[in-house]
């Protein structure tokens, strides 16, 4: 999530060829698109849309409540970068993602790292 978070392009390719599980999750970000959505420049998402990863519900809400798609309007809102390059590479990226449906919960606390919106609603 680092490499991908600060554009790390040799840190990522490193850690691909390596094996490593480059699809993970963190407190704030549920999926590496939602790292992607935020911080990800048009080099990073290449080589992610090269990587076709595996991801969960790329549809869930991180902890700041936003989805990919809303987290990536809020960036090009911003005025970062080249908002149209940026949203192609993205779209591409987002067109070799291999989605895995949501873990059944359990009770063991598994799902818990998706904040899903529907539960956020029912929260509320």
């Amino acid at each position: 999530m680092y490499a991908v978070g600060y554009n790390h392009l040799f840190a990522l390719q490193t850690l691909q060829k390596a094996g490593a599980d480059v699809s993970g999750s963190s407190d704030q970000f549920p999926t590496t698109a939602h790292v992607a959505a935020k911080f990800a420049n048009r080099e990073t998402l290449a080589m992610l849309t090269r990587f076709r990863l595996r991801l969960p519900d790329i549809d869930c809400i991180g902890r700041d409540g936003l989805t990919v798609v809303q987290i990536l309007e809020e960036r090009v809102k911003s005025g970062e970068g080249d908002s149209q390059e940026l949203v192609d590479a993205f779209t591409k990226f987002l067109g070799s993602v291999d989605i895995e449906p949501l873990p059944e919960d359990t009770g063991d606390g598994v799902r818990e790292i998706f904040y899903d919106a529907m539960d956020t609603m029912i929260d509320v």
